[in-house]
């Protein structure tokens, strides 16, 4: 019987220790060459035509393996060996390989390309495998048509297709897509940085994350609790004087100057789950607070800069509270505030600490609140369709626009940038309960309080019911349940997501969520703001497929 020779050799990665030595090996590499390995890999792998050449593309592998950990050992970039664009490195690379059959005359034409693509050093001759790997295979019927790990090559090509009428249909104009699960990685990059066309949706592009740059600001916090700089229940005057002494509405739509004192301090905890008293209420639109909050300047709003974090706390200090500490949860405020909160415990600017002690130690070298000239090629504008016409306005450009230079104030609810694989290390630490390869980042209690609900039954139905009745506003977003620190957790099973995943959309058009049942990361990020429906719902999509394409 004969059997696909992909499945076979997925079925023997999965069985043989020397692949899980191999493996190991490029665990160990630095994150950026483990990105270029695993792409070189996955583009080997696919084009194997029979069981001996794909042994020869073992040896290969290996051979591109031992070259790099040669690199990494004397600190070079990856970018400096593969050239300044990884994707177009391993199209150029492997482009005469596809569709023909490896045989042993082919590999010296292998060995000296890669000396000339990847530098001075001679790679080692690709000799045949030893004998001892050609073994006889027998598949099991129910491996047929799956991924390595779990993910189902129909439900992968059925979320590609899916995305891609989304592109196609002129409403996205493109879009990155990124699904991960127990070490085996997709990624999809289709459509245009531009709607009206130009360069290529690549891996690498930089995206604007809005709100899910929520997250990763509660994790510098947690470093803080991790090392006993802050407590959970501390009061937060000593820190924000601002907050100190609140005045509280009497009637969350009454005016402004009918107020009673609060009845206890706004705590640490308070900001982490976003219970502090004040924030972002759509059932409010139009009352005197909510009008007196947006123009205040203090809500990072499209076309207006943000005042400095002093400024910043100084007008919200100015502004009573709608509730009680602790009584109501509300959105986005308290993620600035939490921002402004490390800064001042830590004496170091937010993005400084937040880079030191998460964005570094986990890779992320593409993250940051602003894209540095170097990068900034690969920032799209971003777009905000007309409600009514569907046209895009361009609300803010790459180049000279609001994110090519540092801001005056480091939004820890909504002002990172990123790519997705970045934000994939972010998750996949959450995932390994605090851990990044070997390295700790945050403890397994941290990681546990975090990424699992931490709303009273009180919170939880108030939140639940804004959820419900602005359903038709957030074009469907925000059904979860349950919120952990500065983060969505599912606690009820309202679609195809499980319960217990963490994550949060932006309104920038983006979505990243990890799901520990699963052992799942699914990020997607688009240039689209949710002005309209259409970016929501190419997220919905996005989450239905993949939940589809898991096959255990």
């Amino acid at each position: 019987m004969e059997y696909n020779i992909v499945s076979i050799l997925k079925r023997w990665k999965e069985e043989k220790a020397e692949y899980k030595r191999y493996k190991k090996r490029i665990h160990s590499l630095p994150r950026d060459y483990q990105i270029v390995m695993n792409e070189i890999e996955n583009y080997l792998w696919n084009s194997a035509s029979n069981h001996d050449s794909a042994m020869i593309m073992f040896k290969m592998m290996q051979d591109i393996l031992e070259f790099f950990e040669s690199n990494a050992q004397e600190g070079i970039d990856v970018l400096d060996v593969v050239g300044q664009d990884v994707g177009e490195f391993c199209d150029d690379l492997l482009h005469e390989l596809r569709g023909q059959t490896w045989i042993e005359t082919r590999k010296e034409q292998w060995n000296e390309k890669i000396r000339k693509k990847l530098g001075k050093e001679k790679v080692r001759e690709g000799n045949q495998m030893e004998k001892n790997t050609t073994e006889d295979f027998s598949l099991s019927e129910n491996t047929k048509g799956r991924t390595n790990k779990g993910f189902s090559e129909t439900g992968l090509r059925k979320m590609r297709e899916v995305l891609a009428q989304h592109v196609d249909s002129g409403k996205i104009p493109g879009l990155v897509a990124l699904v991960s699960r127990n070490g085996e990685t997709h990624v999809e990059a289709l459509g245009t940085m531009r709607h009206d066309g130009g360069a290529p949706m690549r891996r690498n592009t930089i995206f604007r994350l809005a709100s899910t740059t929520k997250p990763i600001t509660v994790s510098a916090v947690m470093v803080l609790l991790d090392e006993c700089k802050l407590r959970l229940d501390d009061p937060v005057d000593q820190w924000l004087p601002e907050l100190a002494n609140r005045q509280v509405l009497k009637r969350p739509d009454g005016p402004l100057d009918e107020t009673v004192p609060a009845r206890r301090p706004i705590t640490v905890r308070d900001l982490m789950t976003s219970t502090f008293g004040l924030g972002v209420d759509h059932s409010l639109l139009g009352s005197p607070i909510m009008n007196a909050f947006f123009e205040s300047g203090v809500f990072d709003t499209p076309g207006q800069e943000m005042p400095d974090p002093d400024e910043f706390m100084r007008r919200l200090g100015k502004l009573p509270l709608i509730y009680q500490p602790g009584e109501r949860w509300q959105y986005h405020i308290s993620l600035e505030v939490l921002g402004v909160l490390v800064a001042r415990v830590t004496g170091q600017t937010f993005e400084e600490f937040l880079r030191e002690r998460i964005l570094d130690p986990l890779g992320m070298k593409d993250t940051g609140f602003y894209v540095p000239e170097s990068k900034i090629d690969r920032l799209p504008p971003a777009y905000i369709p007309d409600p009514q016409t569907g046209e895009f306005n361009v609300w803010d450009e790459a180049a000279g626009g609001r994110y090519s230079k540092p801001p005056a104030f480091q939004a820890g609810g909504g002002g990172l940038l990123t790519t997705v694989d970045d934000y994939h290390a972010y998750l996949q630490m959450l995932l390994n309960h605090g851990m990044y390869g070997n390295k700790r980042i945050l403890s397994q209690p941290a990681v546990q309080l975090m990424t699992t609900n931490r709303l009273t039954p009180e919170q939880l139905a108030s939140r639940e019911e804004l959820a419900r009745n602005n359903v038709h506003l957030s074009f469907g977003q925000g059904q979860h349940g349950g919120w952990g620190f500065g983060m969505a957790v599912r606690t009820y099973r309202g679609d195809y997501a499980s319960i217990g995943q963490f994550g949060w959309d932006g309104g920038s058009g983006t979505a990243a969520y990890a799901d520990p049942e699963k052992q799942l990361i699914g990020i997607l990020f688009t240039q689209v703001g949710m002005s309209t429906p259409d970016s929501a719902h190419v997220i919905q999509d996005f989450w239905t497929t993949v939940y589809q394409a898991i096959e255990d």
